[in-house]
Protein backbone atom coordinates (compact mmCIF):
# COMPACT_ATOMS: atom_id res chain seq x y z
CA UNK A 1 0.00 0.00 0.00
CA UNK A 2 1.50 3.32 -1.11
CA UNK A 3 0.20 6.60 0.26
CA UNK A 4 1.33 10.22 0.18
CA UNK A 5 0.75 12.14 3.42
CA UNK A 6 2.39 15.41 2.29
CA UNK A 7 4.49 16.68 -0.65
CA UNK A 8 7.66 15.60 1.19
CA UNK A 9 6.60 12.51 3.21
CA UNK A 10 5.46 9.10 2.01
CA UNK A 11 5.05 5.71 3.65
CA UNK A 12 5.40 2.20 2.32
CA UNK A 13 3.70 -0.72 4.09
CA UNK A 14 4.53 -4.29 3.15
CA UNK A 15 2.47 -7.23 4.41
CA UNK A 16 3.77 -10.75 3.99
CA UNK A 17 1.22 -13.51 4.54
CA UNK A 18 2.82 -16.70 5.79
CA UNK A 19 1.07 -20.03 5.28
CA UNK A 20 2.13 -23.23 7.03
CA UNK A 21 1.00 -26.72 6.13
CA UNK A 22 -1.28 -28.68 8.46
CA UNK A 23 0.59 -30.22 11.39
CA UNK A 24 -1.32 -33.10 13.01
CA UNK A 25 -0.59 -33.82 16.67
CA UNK A 26 -1.80 -36.03 19.48
CA UNK A 27 -4.39 -34.49 21.79
CA UNK A 28 -6.24 -35.65 24.90
CA UNK A 29 -9.86 -34.68 25.62
CA UNK A 30 -10.32 -32.97 28.99
CA UNK A 31 -12.96 -35.43 30.21
CA UNK A 32 -10.69 -38.40 29.49
CA UNK A 33 -7.61 -36.71 30.98
CA UNK A 34 -9.44 -36.10 34.26
CA UNK A 35 -10.86 -39.60 34.49
CA UNK A 36 -7.67 -41.43 33.54
CA UNK A 37 -5.67 -39.58 36.19
CA UNK A 38 -8.21 -40.56 38.87
CA UNK A 39 -8.35 -44.15 37.65
CA UNK A 40 -4.57 -44.45 37.95
CA UNK A 41 -4.53 -42.98 41.46
CA UNK A 42 -7.31 -45.25 42.75
CA UNK A 43 -6.59 -48.46 40.83
CA UNK A 44 -9.86 -47.87 38.90
CA UNK A 45 -11.97 -47.72 42.06
CA UNK A 46 -12.98 -44.18 41.09
CA UNK A 47 -13.76 -42.70 37.69
CA UNK A 48 -14.82 -39.21 36.62
CA UNK A 49 -18.22 -38.22 35.31
CA UNK A 50 -18.94 -34.72 34.00
CA UNK A 51 -21.74 -33.21 31.95
CA UNK A 52 -19.80 -29.96 31.63
CA UNK A 53 -16.67 -31.60 30.20
CA UNK A 54 -18.54 -34.62 28.87
CA UNK A 55 -19.50 -35.45 25.30
CA UNK A 56 -21.90 -37.76 23.52
CA UNK A 57 -18.89 -39.96 22.65
CA UNK A 58 -16.86 -39.46 25.84
CA UNK A 59 -15.15 -42.17 27.85
CA UNK A 60 -15.56 -43.85 30.28
CA UNK A 61 -19.12 -42.46 30.50
CA UNK A 62 -21.07 -40.57 27.85
CA UNK A 63 -23.33 -37.56 28.37
CA UNK A 64 -26.59 -36.84 26.55
CA UNK A 65 -24.99 -33.85 24.80
CA UNK A 66 -21.60 -32.22 24.36
CA UNK A 67 -20.99 -30.05 27.42
CA UNK A 68 -19.91 -26.42 27.20
CA UNK A 69 -16.38 -27.50 28.12
CA UNK A 70 -16.55 -30.88 26.45
CA UNK A 71 -15.11 -30.02 23.06
CA UNK A 72 -11.74 -28.94 24.37
CA UNK A 73 -8.47 -30.79 24.14
CA UNK A 74 -5.05 -30.72 25.79
CA UNK A 75 -1.65 -31.31 24.24
CA UNK A 76 1.98 -30.96 25.30
CA UNK A 77 4.35 -28.64 23.49
CA UNK A 78 6.40 -31.66 22.43
CA UNK A 79 3.29 -33.18 20.88
CA UNK A 80 2.42 -29.93 19.12
CA UNK A 81 5.74 -29.98 17.28
CA UNK A 82 6.02 -33.79 17.04
CA UNK A 83 9.26 -33.91 19.02
CA UNK A 84 10.60 -37.37 19.87
CA UNK A 85 13.05 -39.05 22.22
CA UNK A 86 16.44 -40.10 20.87
CA UNK A 87 14.88 -43.56 20.52
CA UNK A 88 12.30 -42.12 18.13
CA UNK A 89 9.41 -42.54 20.56
CA UNK A 90 6.99 -39.67 21.04
CA UNK A 91 6.45 -37.90 24.35
CA UNK A 92 3.24 -38.98 26.14
CA UNK A 93 0.83 -36.53 27.76
CA UNK A 94 1.16 -36.73 31.54
CA UNK A 95 -0.63 -34.57 34.09
CA UNK A 96 -1.81 -35.01 37.66
CA UNK A 97 -5.44 -34.56 38.63
CA UNK A 98 -4.51 -31.62 40.86
CA UNK A 99 -2.74 -29.85 38.00
CA UNK A 100 -5.61 -30.40 35.58
CA UNK A 101 -8.31 -29.42 38.06
CA UNK A 102 -6.53 -26.30 39.29
CA UNK A 103 -5.91 -24.87 35.84
CA UNK A 104 -9.32 -25.83 34.43
CA UNK A 105 -10.94 -24.26 37.47
CA UNK A 106 -9.24 -20.94 36.73
CA UNK A 107 -10.88 -20.98 33.30
CA UNK A 108 -14.34 -22.37 34.08
CA UNK A 109 -15.06 -22.05 37.84
CA UNK A 110 -15.73 -25.72 38.55
CA UNK A 111 -16.12 -27.95 41.60
CA UNK A 112 -16.09 -31.65 42.36
CA UNK A 113 -17.80 -34.09 44.71
CA UNK A 114 -18.01 -37.81 45.39
CA UNK A 115 -21.14 -39.65 44.23
CA UNK A 116 -22.30 -43.24 43.79
CA UNK A 117 -21.20 -44.67 40.45
CA UNK A 118 -24.62 -45.59 39.07
CA UNK A 119 -23.04 -46.87 35.86
CA UNK A 120 -21.02 -49.60 37.52
CA UNK A 121 -22.95 -50.11 40.76
CA UNK A 122 -21.49 -52.56 43.25
CA UNK A 123 -20.58 -49.85 45.76
CA UNK A 124 -18.25 -48.02 43.37
CA UNK A 125 -17.91 -44.25 43.68
CA UNK A 126 -17.16 -41.61 41.06
CA UNK A 127 -15.82 -38.06 41.07
CA UNK A 128 -18.43 -35.65 39.72
CA UNK A 129 -16.95 -32.51 38.12
CA UNK A 130 -19.28 -29.70 37.06
CA UNK A 131 -19.67 -25.94 37.18
CA UNK A 132 -19.72 -24.64 40.75
CA UNK A 133 -23.44 -23.88 40.53
CA UNK A 134 -24.18 -27.62 40.29
CA UNK A 135 -23.06 -28.06 43.91
CA UNK A 136 -25.38 -25.31 45.24
CA UNK A 137 -28.78 -26.48 44.07
CA UNK A 138 -32.04 -24.94 45.25
CA UNK A 139 -33.40 -28.19 46.72
CA UNK A 140 -34.33 -28.76 50.35
CA UNK A 141 -32.59 -31.79 51.83
CA UNK A 142 -33.60 -31.32 55.48
CA UNK A 143 -35.90 -29.17 57.64
CA UNK A 144 -34.55 -28.58 61.16
CA UNK A 145 -37.45 -26.45 62.36
CA UNK A 146 -36.11 -24.36 65.25
CA UNK A 147 -32.48 -25.30 65.98
CA UNK A 148 -30.53 -24.30 69.08
CA UNK A 149 -27.55 -21.97 69.41
CA UNK A 150 -27.69 -20.37 65.99
CA UNK A 151 -24.66 -18.22 65.17
CA UNK A 152 -23.97 -16.23 62.02
CA UNK A 153 -20.65 -14.87 60.80
CA UNK A 154 -19.21 -13.44 57.61
CA UNK A 155 -17.14 -15.75 55.41
CA UNK A 156 -14.18 -13.42 55.03
CA UNK A 157 -12.28 -15.88 52.84
CA UNK A 158 -14.64 -15.10 49.96
CA UNK A 159 -14.09 -11.30 49.98
CA UNK A 160 -11.72 -9.88 47.36
CA UNK A 161 -10.52 -6.42 46.46
CA UNK A 162 -9.23 -7.55 43.07
CA UNK A 163 -9.10 -10.47 40.67
CA UNK A 164 -6.32 -11.47 38.30
CA UNK A 165 -7.54 -13.70 35.51
CA UNK A 166 -6.27 -14.96 32.17
CA UNK A 167 -3.10 -16.89 31.31
CA UNK A 168 0.37 -16.69 32.79
CA UNK A 169 2.01 -18.13 29.65
CA UNK A 170 1.57 -16.27 26.37
CA UNK A 171 3.52 -15.41 23.23
CA UNK A 172 6.14 -13.04 24.59
CA UNK A 173 9.26 -12.34 22.55
CA UNK A 174 7.56 -13.41 19.33
CA UNK A 175 6.52 -11.48 16.23
CA UNK A 176 3.07 -10.14 16.97
CA UNK A 177 3.26 -11.14 20.63
CA UNK A 178 1.89 -7.78 21.72
CA UNK A 179 -1.27 -8.60 19.78
CA UNK A 180 -1.83 -11.76 21.85
CA UNK A 181 -5.24 -11.74 23.53
CA UNK A 182 -4.57 -14.67 25.85
CA UNK A 183 -2.55 -12.85 28.50
CA UNK A 184 -3.29 -11.47 31.97
CA UNK A 185 -6.11 -9.15 33.11
CA UNK A 186 -6.85 -7.50 36.43
CA UNK A 187 -10.23 -6.36 37.79
CA UNK A 188 -11.04 -4.34 40.87
CA UNK A 189 -14.14 -4.19 43.06
CA UNK A 190 -15.81 -1.34 44.90
CA UNK A 191 -14.50 -2.59 48.26
CA UNK A 192 -12.05 -0.20 49.89
CA UNK A 193 -11.40 -1.79 53.31
CA UNK A 194 -9.95 -5.11 52.20
CA UNK A 195 -6.76 -5.98 50.37
CA UNK A 196 -7.18 -9.51 49.11
CA UNK A 197 -6.23 -10.37 45.53
CA UNK A 198 -7.50 -13.58 43.92
CA UNK A 199 -5.15 -15.01 41.29
CA UNK A 200 -6.99 -16.96 38.59
CA UNK A 201 -4.27 -16.98 35.93
CA UNK A 202 -4.15 -20.42 34.36
CA UNK A 203 -0.83 -22.07 33.49
CA UNK A 204 -2.37 -23.61 30.38
CA UNK A 205 -1.43 -21.99 27.08
CA UNK A 206 -4.46 -20.80 25.11
CA UNK A 207 -2.47 -18.34 22.98
CA UNK A 208 -2.87 -19.02 19.28
CA UNK A 209 0.40 -17.11 18.75
CA UNK A 210 2.29 -19.53 21.00
CA UNK A 211 0.51 -22.44 19.35
CA UNK A 212 1.50 -21.22 15.88
CA UNK A 213 5.14 -20.65 16.85
CA UNK A 214 5.32 -24.14 18.38
CA UNK A 215 3.69 -26.04 15.55
CA UNK A 216 5.96 -24.38 12.97
CA UNK A 217 8.81 -26.32 14.53
CA UNK A 218 7.02 -29.51 13.51
CA UNK A 219 9.60 -32.20 12.84
CA UNK A 220 12.35 -29.62 12.20
CA UNK A 221 14.30 -29.66 15.44
CA UNK A 222 15.41 -32.13 18.09
CA UNK A 223 16.43 -29.30 20.38
CA UNK A 224 14.48 -28.31 23.47
CA UNK A 225 11.88 -25.58 23.05
CA UNK A 226 10.60 -23.38 25.85
CA UNK A 227 6.98 -24.56 25.46
CA UNK A 228 7.87 -28.27 25.36
CA UNK A 229 6.65 -29.00 28.89
CA UNK A 230 3.66 -26.64 28.77
CA UNK A 231 0.09 -27.80 28.33
CA UNK A 232 -1.84 -26.26 25.42
CA UNK A 233 -5.63 -26.06 25.49
CA UNK A 234 -7.56 -26.05 22.19
CA UNK A 235 -11.28 -25.42 21.62
CA UNK A 236 -13.17 -27.45 19.02
CA UNK A 237 -16.78 -27.79 17.84
CA UNK A 238 -18.83 -30.64 16.42
CA UNK A 239 -19.58 -30.26 12.73
CA UNK A 240 -23.35 -30.58 12.22
CA UNK A 241 -22.89 -32.36 8.89
CA UNK A 242 -20.12 -34.82 9.67
CA UNK A 243 -20.61 -34.96 13.48
CA UNK A 244 -16.81 -34.87 13.73
CA UNK A 245 -14.92 -32.55 16.05
CA UNK A 246 -12.98 -29.77 14.32
CA UNK A 247 -10.87 -26.90 15.65
CA UNK A 248 -13.00 -23.80 16.12
CA UNK A 249 -11.43 -20.92 14.22
CA UNK A 250 -12.04 -17.27 13.49
CA UNK A 251 -14.78 -16.37 11.06
CA UNK A 252 -15.69 -19.92 10.04
CA UNK A 253 -19.40 -20.38 9.39
CA UNK A 254 -19.60 -23.38 11.66
CA UNK A 255 -17.64 -21.75 14.46
CA UNK A 256 -19.79 -18.64 14.33
CA UNK A 257 -17.13 -16.21 15.55
CA UNK A 258 -16.98 -12.65 14.22
CA UNK A 259 -14.31 -10.04 14.88
CA UNK A 260 -15.72 -6.58 15.56
CA UNK A 261 -12.88 -4.06 15.77
CA UNK A 262 -9.85 -5.34 13.91
CA UNK A 263 -9.09 -1.70 13.14
CA UNK A 264 -7.99 -1.04 16.71
CA UNK A 265 -4.44 -0.07 17.64
CA UNK A 266 -3.59 -3.65 18.59
CA UNK A 267 -4.98 -5.53 15.64
CA UNK A 268 -5.64 -9.24 15.52
CA UNK A 269 -3.47 -10.91 12.93
CA UNK A 270 -5.30 -13.41 10.73
CA UNK A 271 -8.70 -13.24 12.47
CA UNK A 272 -10.01 -16.01 10.21
CA UNK A 273 -7.61 -18.47 11.86
CA UNK A 274 -7.94 -17.20 15.44
CA UNK A 275 -8.52 -19.96 17.98
CA UNK A 276 -9.88 -20.35 21.52
CA UNK A 277 -12.21 -17.34 21.41
CA UNK A 278 -14.58 -19.00 23.89
CA UNK A 279 -11.92 -18.94 26.61
CA UNK A 280 -10.50 -15.43 26.28
CA UNK A 281 -9.80 -13.81 29.68
CA UNK A 282 -12.97 -11.68 29.72
CA UNK A 283 -15.11 -14.76 29.07
CA UNK A 284 -13.33 -16.64 31.85
CA UNK A 285 -14.29 -13.75 34.10
CA UNK A 286 -17.93 -14.05 33.04
CA UNK A 287 -17.92 -17.70 34.05
CA UNK A 288 -16.42 -16.85 37.45
CA UNK A 289 -18.77 -14.02 38.42
CA UNK A 290 -21.46 -16.19 40.15
CA UNK A 291 -18.83 -17.33 42.67
CA UNK A 292 -17.34 -13.85 43.12
CA UNK A 293 -20.29 -11.48 43.23
CA UNK A 294 -21.69 -12.77 46.54
CA UNK A 295 -19.67 -10.26 48.58
CA UNK A 296 -20.92 -7.18 46.68
CA UNK A 297 -23.98 -5.31 47.86
CA UNK A 298 -27.09 -6.62 46.08
CA UNK A 299 -28.93 -3.34 46.67
CA UNK A 300 -26.65 -1.46 44.27
CA UNK A 301 -25.48 -2.10 40.74
CA UNK A 302 -22.43 -4.34 41.20
CA UNK A 303 -19.53 -4.38 38.81
CA UNK A 304 -15.96 -5.53 38.39
CA UNK A 305 -13.85 -2.68 37.10
CA UNK A 306 -11.23 -3.48 34.46
CA UNK A 307 -7.95 -2.07 35.77
CA UNK A 308 -5.16 -3.27 33.54
CA UNK A 309 -4.02 -6.01 31.21
CA UNK A 310 -1.07 -7.30 29.27
CA UNK A 311 -0.70 -7.56 25.50
CA UNK A 312 -3.91 -7.07 23.48
CA UNK A 313 -6.80 -6.15 25.77
CA UNK A 314 -8.68 -3.91 23.28
CA UNK A 315 -9.89 -6.66 20.95
CA UNK A 316 -13.68 -6.91 20.68
CA UNK A 317 -15.18 -10.16 19.43
CA UNK A 318 -18.68 -11.43 18.83
CA UNK A 319 -19.57 -15.13 19.07
CA UNK A 320 -22.63 -15.54 16.88
CA UNK A 321 -23.59 -19.04 18.06
CA UNK A 322 -25.62 -18.67 21.30
CA UNK A 323 -24.79 -22.15 22.60
CA UNK A 324 -22.63 -21.83 25.74
CA UNK A 325 -22.28 -18.07 25.13
CA UNK A 326 -22.96 -15.94 28.23
CA UNK A 327 -22.70 -12.44 26.77
CA UNK A 328 -25.62 -10.83 24.96
CA UNK A 329 -23.50 -8.96 22.42
CA UNK A 330 -19.92 -8.48 21.29
CA UNK A 331 -17.62 -7.90 24.23
CA UNK A 332 -14.20 -6.24 24.47
CA UNK A 333 -11.39 -7.62 26.60
CA UNK A 334 -11.26 -4.37 28.60
CA UNK A 335 -14.99 -4.38 29.44
CA UNK A 336 -16.16 -3.70 33.00
CA UNK A 337 -18.20 -6.71 34.11
CA UNK A 338 -21.77 -6.04 35.21
CA UNK A 339 -25.09 -7.89 35.10
CA UNK A 340 -26.33 -6.24 31.91
CA UNK A 341 -23.66 -8.06 29.86
CA UNK A 342 -25.34 -11.43 30.36
CA UNK A 343 -27.95 -12.79 27.97
CA UNK A 344 -29.56 -14.52 30.96
CA UNK A 345 -29.25 -12.53 34.23
CA UNK A 346 -29.30 -15.80 36.18
CA UNK A 347 -25.84 -16.55 34.77
CA UNK A 348 -24.45 -13.52 36.61
CA UNK A 349 -26.21 -13.89 39.96
CA UNK A 350 -24.47 -15.32 43.05
CA UNK A 351 -24.83 -19.03 43.70
CA UNK A 352 -24.36 -18.63 47.46
CA UNK A 353 -24.31 -16.02 50.19
CA UNK A 354 -21.51 -14.71 52.35
CA UNK A 355 -22.92 -15.87 55.69
CA UNK A 356 -21.74 -18.92 57.60
CA UNK A 357 -24.57 -20.20 59.81
CA UNK A 358 -23.86 -22.71 62.61
CA UNK A 359 -26.41 -24.41 64.86
CA UNK A 360 -27.04 -27.45 67.05
CA UNK A 361 -29.63 -30.04 66.06
CA UNK A 362 -30.02 -33.72 66.98
CA UNK A 363 -29.80 -35.88 63.86
CA UNK A 364 -30.80 -39.51 63.54
CA UNK A 365 -29.26 -41.98 61.12
CA UNK A 366 -31.83 -41.29 58.37
CA UNK A 367 -31.13 -37.55 58.58
CA UNK A 368 -27.42 -38.17 58.22
CA UNK A 369 -27.80 -40.59 55.31
CA UNK A 370 -30.08 -38.08 53.57
CA UNK A 371 -27.44 -35.36 53.71
CA UNK A 372 -24.61 -37.68 52.67
CA UNK A 373 -26.69 -39.05 49.78
CA UNK A 374 -27.49 -35.59 48.40
CA UNK A 375 -25.15 -32.94 49.81
CA UNK A 376 -25.79 -30.29 47.16
CA UNK A 377 -29.06 -28.87 48.49
CA UNK A 378 -29.88 -26.60 51.44
CA UNK A 379 -31.05 -27.10 55.02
Amino acid sequence: AYSINSPNVCTLSVVNESICNLTPCKVTAINEALSRSVEIYTNDNFRVYSDYYGRSDAQPYTSMNDGCGGNRFLSLGTQMRNATHETGQSFPFKASFDYLYENLNKIDDIGYGVEDDTYRGGGYKMIRIEKSSYFYQDSEIMDVGYPNLVTTEVDKTGVYSGIKIGYSNWATEEDGGRQDIFAEREYGTNLTRVNNLLDLNSDFIASDFALEVTRRLYGLSKKDFRYDENTFIICAYRNDDTHELEIEEGQSVEGGITLVNNGSTLQIYSPETMKNVRITPVRNMLRWVPSLVRFLKPSISWYFKFLTGKANYVAQIDIDVPTCTLENDSIAEYTDIELGIYSDPDDGTPIMGLELISFEYPMDCNDWLGIVGFPYGHI
